[in-house]
Parts: structure tokens; sequence; C-alpha cells
């Protein structure tokens, strides 16, 4: 779900109506913004509006013609390195969640589908700006600078949909996070940390498996508790070295250390009730006993 989580294209993983209208609408004005550089770079002898720069230039008066494109070496490997840093990171993450998406089996099949369709939307706009910039560069670059400039431009316009998400993120007042959330299938942050269960409800199960508990067996056989060995499968050894699995086990474990010291703190609570229960049983014990020999004394003198 972290995965390419400052984009709004992470809006095609949930169902809500909204989301999508905005990851479509950014499809649609980069799949524009992009063919306006394709259309620039084409080479059409007759159409004035191409931006395509001939590599030669040959005077009327002279029989010889002059190159504008000198050594460019320089500016491609510059391109090639802001190439690698801009598309590398979208290509990972988009070949990740592909990858990924159909083995999330505690989703159900749509789910995974959306999963994957945002995997191929991140791709598929990583691919188009390469070749974009790619295109333009060859037709246009005639200097190591203009090859730069062309070549941070573009890497702009990849960015298109991160920089739409933090206008949202900026505006949105709160909006966006929910919306996030639903995507991700969690509830909206409050500001305050929430449990599944409560204390009373954790104490009032019959049995629990809370590793590392700081409880002799006759404590907790007292509270109604047993501990349970976790049956570990090859299967279940499979799953753990995924990471979407391995996230959620760290979020039970961080749910179950809560559940062990409220029950750490509840049962400190019994003992001292204990303690205090044990005084007061003492007390009627040695009231008991006065009252017997006060019956005792009454009887002797009838």
């Amino acid at each position: 779900n972290s995965v390419g989580d400052s984009s709004v294209y992470i809006f095609f993983r949930g169902a809500n109506l909204i989301g999508w209208l905005i990851s479509i609408l950014t499809c649609i004005i980069q799949v524009y913004i992009l063919s306006v550089f394709v259309d620039a770079a084409k080479l059409v002898l007759d159409d004035d509006k191409s931006d395509w720069i001939y590599e030669f230039w040959c005077p009327r008066d002279s029989m010889e013609c002059i190159m504008f494109s000198g050594n460019l070496w320089k500016g491609w490997v510059v391109f090639g390195i802001l190439m690698f840093l801009e598309i590398g990171p979208d290509l990972k993450d988009g070949i990740f969640i592909i990858w990924t998406a159909p083995r999330m089996v505690q989703y159900t099949l749509w789910k995974r589908i959306r999963y994957v369709i945002s995997g191929i939307v991140v791709c598929l706009f990583a691919v188009l700006s390469l070749f974009v910039s790619l295109q333009f560069n060859i037709a246009i670059a005639r200097t190591n600078t203009e090859l730069i400039i062309n070549t941070v431009i573009l890497i702009f316009l990849n960015d298109m949909d991160e920089q739409f998400y933090c206008v949202l993120d900026y505006f949105s007042n709160g909006w966006l996070e929910k919306l996030v959330q639903a995507t991700q299938g969690k509830p909206a942050s409050t500001g305050k940390i929430e449990y599944k269960e409560s204390t009373q409800e954790v104490l009032n199960k019959s049995t629990h498996v809370i590793p590392g508990l700081n409880m002799s067996e006759a404590e907790m056989k007292n509270l109604g508790m047993t501990i349970k060995k976790p049956e570990i499968k090859t299967m279940d050894i499979i799953e753990m070295n995924d990471p979407i699995i391995m996230t959620q086990m760290k979020a039970e474990i961080v749910h179950l250390k809560y559940n062990k010291t409220m029950m750490e703190i509840e049962m400190s609570h019994l003992k001292f009730n204990g303690n205090t229960m044990e005084v007061k049983i003492s007390e009627l014990k040695e009231e008991f006993e006065e009252l017997k020999m006060i019956i005792d004394t009454l009887k002797k003198y009838q």
C-alpha cells in the first residue's frame, strides 16, 4: 500500500468514483501534453509547426553545408543519469505492484485487478516519458545545454501525477487522507490510537495466543487463559516472505503488545484487589473472634 503513495494513480487501487475520476483526468492531461511534444518532434517537410531542427544548413551561395549539432555525448550521459533517477523508481514500483498484486490472496479478485491497473499505468507513463524525451531530444537538441534543458522539462511532466497529489493534499483539508485510507482499506486516522478490542474483551476470552506474557501458568489459569503453540506450515513460511503479509504481521504484533501491557496492568489491579480482600478477611476474622468471645461471656452469665 505504501508503494507509489504520493501519486494520484494510487486512487486506481480503490473503488471511490471521485478518486478514479481524478486519476483518469490526470492520465488524459499527461497524454495530451506529451502528445504535443511528439507532434512537434515529427519530421514533416511541408509542416511549419514541426520543431525539428536539421543537423546541416546549406547556404545557397556556398558549396559546403554547416553542421549545427556538435559532440553531444556529455549531454546524453546526463540524459541517461536523469532518466535513470526519474524513471527507474517508477518502473520499479510499477513492476513490483504488478508482480505482487495477484499474490495478495487476502484481497478480493476485483481489488487485485485494480492494483494491477495502477501498476500498469505507472509503468506505461514511465516508458512513455522516456520515449517522448528521447524522440524530442533527437529532433531539436543540437547542443548539450539544450539536451539537458529539454530533459529536465520532460521530467517535470512525468512528475505531474505527484504534483497533482501535492496540490490536492494542500487544499483538501483532510479529505485526501480519508480518500487514501479508503483506497487502502483502512479507517481514516483520527489522531488517536484505536484498538480493535477493549481490555475487558481481551480478558473475557477463554483462549489467547500472546507470546512473551510475563505471567505464570497458575495466574493464567485463574483468568481462564491457555497458551497455544502456533503450528507453522510450509505455506505459512512462504507467505511470511510476502512484504504485505509481513506488514500486517508487524501491525498485529503491536496490537498484541498493547494487549499484553493492558493485561499486565489488569493483573496488577487484580493482585492489589486480592491483597485488599485478604486484609478485609483478616479483619472479619478478628471481629468474628471478638463476637464469639462476647457470646461465650453472655452464656456464662445466663
